[in-house]
Formats: C-alpha cells, structure tokens, sequence
C-alpha cells in the first residue's frame, strides 16, 4: 500500500488475501465503527445518499464491507456475510462491471457459506502491539520543529517535500483478463474454516506473508479443499421466476436494442443480463433479453443485450443502467 485512500499509485499492489485480512482486522479492532458499513443510505445536505453496496438487503447476512474500481484494477468487492452460526469474508477483484463483480459475490457466496464450519471461530484474532518502550514514547513525546508559521509570524515557511505523479494511462497495466478464473475472484473463509474438517488438520497457505505496520505479523489463514456438498441452506432473497434467455443463436430483431457487455463464455452474458435485470427492473421490464455470438479475430465473443426498444426507451434504459455501474450502448437494430 502508497496510500490509505484507494486511488491510484503505480507502485501500490494488494490481493485478494490482503484483503481479507483487512476485513478481519476492522471487525476485531473496530467493532464500535464497523456497523456504519451496513447502512444502505443517509441524509446529506437535503440529498439521500445510496450505499454503492447492491448486496446489502438482497443478500441474506451480508453486512458490508466496501466495493471499490480503478480503470486498473476493474470492479471490486469486499463482502462479510454472518448468519446465525456461520461467518465468512469473501473477496472479487477485476470486475469487469458492477453488476457481473456482484452477481459473482453472489455465486461465492452460495457456495461456500454452507461449508463453513458451524461452531466456534477458527480464524485466530490479530494480536495488538506491544507496549512502546518508555524510553522510545518520551523521545516520541518531544515537542518536533513546526513545518509552517503561526499566524502573524514573520519566520520563513520552511517548504515541505512533496512527489509529483503523472495522472493518466499507465504503463505495463496488464490487459482485462479474458477468462472468469484469472481475474483474481476469490473467497477465503476467515472467521470459519471451509469446510468442518478438525483444525489441525488444515494446511497454511502457501504465500508469501503480509506485515501489518501495526501490528505482528498474522497467522496465516486456513483453507482446505472444498469437502463433498453440505446440506445446510442458504437464504437469499427469493428470485422471481424468469423467461429462458435466448440461446446465441442469429435472430433478425427490429426496432432498437442495447448491449451492456461482450465476454469469452455465454455463461457470463447470461449472467450480467440476470444482474442488470435485477438493478434496472423498471426499465428492462418489457424488454427481451438475449445472447449473440460473434468473433472479432481468432476469438469467439457472445454479446449480451436486449431487445424491443423505440429509439427514447433504449437511451432511458441506458441511462438507468450506467447509474448502476453497467456499461451500455443504444443502437439501431
């Protein structure tokens, strides 16, 4: 990490596991702040202002924790899901939209909440820092040279060190991952292991560990091979019964159109069109959705839009969609 606001640096790295670390520790060290992350909106200035998180209420037990994008780093999302004697942490990161970074939080979240261990915590608590040498915190205490001028002074204002970064288009960005598995989605269960299998039989990650400035280093997180499907449910918010989506099949369709995404596989289309559908439902309520394969060089793409548009209702629902952090284009059919 260069900073602690998120925006971009060319020398700041994190991962997935970086940050479930830090989902841990905000839980453990700041349990008096923690809950601000789950409120879905609040008052401002004579304006509500909405939670960017889209899981909260939709999904059963998730409380927070933060989404976050850089052009660099796409879509991203941080998720804490707790229910009555289950709690996991679960990461995406290189989300290509909002809408596919959540539907693929969701299919995570389906899939490992009923293989966490229901019982008592696994994941170890962070250990605090030692208590300062006494001889270091009244060194530390000494008053330290003023970087500027009281107000009225005629002493100089010493001049402060500062770094200049070029803001634009960064060299050696790798180009957006072309396969679901490469973007780096990932979940780890850090309040419970996968799985129930006993504690000492669980075998560290084999990475490289990370040094919290403020604190020891942590022990690593547990993480074993997913055991054969647990019968525990998952609630989540019922879905509406659904038309099939159209195969990607060529289809002559008038009037105007919208596509919201072009991907490697038919599976993720379907599912950025299942995810815009729930945000735009208004919208998108008399619209067909469907897939179209094409190939644009050696590569097979299939597209996902709807159809059933006048040229107004196509910009409106672009216009809805972008609000939820989908890319969209109206066109002509």
């Amino acid at each position: 990490f260069r900073n602690a606001s998120g925006l971009p640096d060319p020398e700041q790295i994190t991962t997935a596991r970086d940050l479930t670390l830090l989902g841990r520790a905000i839980q453990d060290r700041f349990p008096r702040y923690y809950r601000y992350f789950s409120i879905r909106s609040f008052n401002y200035g004579g304006e509500s202002i909405r939670n960017h998180n889209r899981l909260l209420g939709a999904v059963h037990g998730v409380d927070g924790i933060k989404t976050g994008f850089t052009r660099a780093s796409g879509f991203n999302l941080v998720t804490n899901v707790r229910t009555e004697d289950r709690h996991i942490l679960a990461v995406v990161l290189g989300g290509r939209t909002g809408g596919q970074r959540d539907a693929h939080m969701r299919q995570l979240i389906a899939r490992y909440l009923p293989r966490a261990f229901a019982g008592v915590r696994t994941a170890p608590r962070f250990a605090e820092a030692s208590q300062p040498d006494p001889a270091k915190a009244t060194a530390a205490a000494a008053p330290r040279p003023r970087l500027r001028a009281e107000p009225g002074s005629s002493a100089p204002i010493r001049p402060t060190p500062v770094r200049t970064v070029m803001i634009g288009k960064l060299s050696g960005i790798p180009e957006q991952p072309k396969h679901e598995e490469t973007a780096s989605a990932l979940a780890y269960s850090t309040f419970a292991a996968v799985g129930a299998m006993p504690l000492q039989q669980l075998q560290p990650m084999q990475a490289t560990p990370v040094t919290p400035q403020f604190a020891p280093t942590p022990q690593p997180i547990a993480v074993v091979p997913p055991p054969p499907p647990a019968p525990a449910p998952v609630r989540a918010a019922a879905a509406s019964p659904r038309e099939t989506i159209p195969a990607a099949t060529p289809v002559t369709r008038g009037g105007w159109l919208i596509q919201i995404g072009a991907f490697p596989e038919e599976r993720q289309a379907r599912e950025v069109i299942e995810s815009a559908r729930e945000h735009a439902a208004r919208v998108l309520a008399n619209a067909e959705p469907f897939t179209e394969k094409t190939r644009k060089g050696a590569t097979d793409l299939f597209r996902a839009r709807f159809a059933g548009f006048d040229e107004g209702g196509a910009r409106r629902a672009c216009d809805a969609l972008k609000r939820n952090d989908f890319p969209c284009v109206a066109m002509r059919n």
